[in-house]
């Protein structure tokens, strides 16, 4: 047999090892995701989340955070932080009962 031919032996070594790495590769995936949501190797999942937020100035936001099973809406500045509202986390209002027109006044 010359040298430069592969059999095909030598062809399924090379797709067994090819897919052995695509197989760690994949574990080594899941557990990098596991680890970064706070799951990984026998922690239990974190009781406080960040849901959502809104920038609203360069020092300035407005942050929903979760405990448990409430949530509360946080206005965070270079100095406080205020707590603006809490619900539980099944109940999130869809409207939180302020018009815009006096949440945003205008400037005469």
């Amino acid at each position: 047999m010359n040298p430069t031919q592969l059999g095909w032996t030598d062809v399924l070594q090379m797709l067994l090892s090819f897919g052995l790495v695509v197989v760690l590769l994949l574990v080594l995936l899941h557990f990098l995701k596991k680890m970064q949501q706070g799951q990984g190797f026998g922690r239990s999942a974190r009781r406080m989340q960040v849901v959502e937020t809104l920038g609203l100035g360069a020092r300035q936001k407005v942050v929903i955070t979760r405990v448990d099973d409430r949530e509360f809406l946080l206005g965070v500045t270079a100095t406080d932080i205020s707590v603006l509202g809490q619900w539980d986390a099944e109940d999130r209002p869809t409207d939180l009962g302020v018009p815009m027109a006096t949440a945003n006044p205008k400037k005469t």
